[in-house]
């Protein structure tokens, strides 16, 4: 989930900020931490592998307005041979069956609390198998939720559909397994804990991919 910050707090104040911590569970290997779910967590399939197994993502067409930012968002975590290659390989389907990643808008909370989306993990092929978050085991499928007004009026200092980006960026991140970053390499990490000062994914974002998925 990512909320806005405003004047440096978080706008939900001290139990969002507790919530947050309880989102990641730090595993740290060759002097790297990697900000995951308990237990590493992860998609049950993978999340593609390099390009011969695909894996896709489906957009409802309440959220058609924003394919071409949903594209771009995913675009800079599958194209990173320049950063950092990762296994990571999906494709848009207009087949809901066929996804594993859904992203719907709709308003599922008030838009003053300035939650702009939120990813929800599911056990099985059922909706009412979603998980409580963070997940503490592996998942089939994951739905992505723009959160109507509050999405719409997404604002920064930065350009707005940066942020916007940057927040379906976030959200893919979640879908993937990744937790909220809150150590030292969080400035230039999209898992960023409430925040969207960074627009795509990190070399901490994509080495958690390849920890998770090899």
């Amino acid at each position: 989930m990512l909320k806005k910050r405003r004047k440096g707090l978080i706008a939900s104040g001290i139990l969002a900020l507790s919530l947050a911590v309880a989102m990641f569970s730090p595993f740290s290997a060759s002097a790297v931490t990697y900000y995951t779910y308990p237990n590493n967590a992860k998609m049950i399939g993978g999340v593609g592998s390099y390009g011969s197994h695909l894996r896709y993502y489906w957009i409802n067409p309440n959220a058609q307005q924003y394919k071409s930012l949903i594209t771009q968002a995913r675009d800079e975590w599958v194209r990173t041979s320049a950063t950092l290659t990762t296994s990571i390989d999906i494709g848009l389907t207009t087949t809901k069956s066929s996804a594993v990643f859904e992203i719907h808008y709709e308003s599922f909370s008030p838009w003053q609390t300035g939650t702009f989306a939120e990813t929800r993990l599911f056990l099985n092929s059922s909706e009412d198998s979603r998980l409580p978050f963070p997940p503490s085991q592996n998942y089939k499928w994951a739905s992505i939720m723009l959160n109507g007004k509050a999405f719409d009026d997404a604002s920064s200092p930065h350009i707005k559909l940066d942020t916007q980006k940057a927040v379906i960026s976030h959200e893919f991140g979640h879908a993937f397994g990744l937790a909220h970053n809150m150590g030292s390499s969080a400035n230039s990490s999209i898992m960023r804990a409430n925040d969207w000062y960074v627009h795509k994914p990190g070399l901490i974002d994509l080495q958690t991919i390849n920890y998770l998925y090899g």
